[in-house]
């Protein structure tokens, strides 16, 4: 099985919209993919936003309004540091794919062969002019 962190999701549980900052908590430190990361902040906003349309605010409701930006500031971090990683992993993954792929066929082996042979002749002429001439030639020697 794939060792990427999208297969770890499975196992985490995420909070509901309007959680707890105890679940919020949770949930933050056993996330692993910036989708998980992502519901976690849409959680953190709904949360901040039932606080702050309260206009009665008490001290116990700014300090919960704090650690809600405090929490976000933090998820928001991780995501996109998360994102980048993921974003490299699944570059490198295409990468592997399309190299094996190619190279593999036939038709793609020969071009391959046949550009090599190219440069090791381009690499022996000084200038461009030459450059192009030879390779008019080796097209020509080819059909």
């Amino acid at each position: 099985m794939d060792d990427s962190p999208t297969h770890e999701m499975v196992s985490v549980k995420l909070p509901a919209e309007k959680a707890s900052i105890e679940a919020i908590l949770k949930a933050k430190e056993s996330t692993v993919t910036s989708d998980g990361l992502l519901h976690i902040a849409n959680c953190v906003e709904a949360n901040l936003s039932d606080a702050l349309t309260n206009p009665h605010q008490s001290d116990d409701l700014s300090q919960y309004i704090i650690d809600l930006h405090e929490i976000m500031d933090e998820v928001r971090s991780r995501y996109a540091q998360t994102r980048e990683k993921e974003i490299a992993l699944e570059s490198n993954r295409l990468r592997e794919r399309l190299s094996c792929q190619t190279l593999y066929r036939e038709k793609c082996q020969t071009l391959y062969r046949e550009l090599q042979q190219f440069v090791q002749i381009a690499n022996t002429i000084p200038t461009k002019a030459g450059r192009m001439a030879a390779l008019f030639k080796f097209i020509e020697e080819e059909n």
